[in-house]
């Protein structure tokens, strides 16, 4: 057991974390709390690891000493973020705790690997955004729907690459592969529905088209990683106008 890797190999959250706490800094003010709750935030994704390393294997002593370390961190990270927050800001709480607490049910089952489990992962990374951003100074209402959007444009990529892997292995129904874009109509027509500025309601189209090129032209196999840095870089062109417009 000693050689079980006590960081996480989901290459795709760690993209997906770095986004959601760096959008989350640059909606607010940047500040101390802000950047020390973002840091909390990375240390509870770094310690899931040897937590489920503990459920393996109670006796692991390399987890064990990994999880002191990082609850010792979390501990110091979490009373310099939260020591004088108000009662708004720690309801912020709520909805990151609630879809991770699920998150975490769902690994001790061996779920989490499954298209719900990762798109449940996908909307618990991307809320950590929303109590970073009102620890920092932004409004509520701004930082929900920056953290809305973004959950949306994750949710889809997370969609539009488990589409892509079935169609490599031969799985799912053709339906099933086109509904990536089928997501990304309907966001864009209720966003453009809704009295959102045009910038706010066009932010998921980055993402819809990067589906929609990986879907119908999809790269070679030996090409997995160019999947994950389009649809990176289609969720950084999607949300920082977004948080430009909302800063104003």
């Amino acid at each position: 057991m000693t050689g079980i890797p006590l960081l996480p190999r989901e290459h795709g959250a760690y993209v997906q974390l770095g986004i959601a706490l760096a959008a989350g800094l640059l909606l607010g003010q940047g500040t101390l709390q802000a950047f020390f709750q973002a840091l909390l935030t990375a240390i509870v994704f770094l310690a899931s690891v040897p937590a489920l390393a503990l459920r393996r294997d109670s006796e692991d002593r390399r987890a064990v000493r990994r999880l002191v370390l990082l609850a010792c961190l979390g501990v110091v990270c979490g009373s310099l973020a939260w020591w004088n927050a108000s009662v708004t800001q720690w309801r912020t709480l709520l909805v990151p705790v609630l879809l991770a607490s699920a998150l975490a049910a769902l690994a001790f089952m061996r779920q989490e690997h499954t298209t719900y489990g990762e798109l449940l992962a996908a909307g618990a990374l991307s809320s950590a955004a929303y109590p970073v951003a009102v620890l920092g100074g932004a409004g509520a209402h701004s930082a929900v729907l920056m953290t809305s959007i973004l959950s949306a444009m994750q949710c889809l990529g997370t969609t539009t690459v488990r589409s892509f892997l079935g169609s490599l292995r031969g799985k799912g129904s053709p339906w099933f592969r086109t509904l990536p874009l089928g997501l990304g109509a309907a966001l864009m027509a209720l966003c453009l529905s809704t009295p959102l500025p045009r910038i706010l309601a066009l932010a998921v189209a980055p993402m819809t088209l990067a589906a929609a090129w990986i879907l119908v032209a999809p790269p070679l196999p030996r090409h997995m990683k160019r999947v994950g840095w389009v649809l990176s870089l289609a969720s950084l062109v999607g949300i920082l106008p977004a948080i430009f417009e909302l800063r104003q």
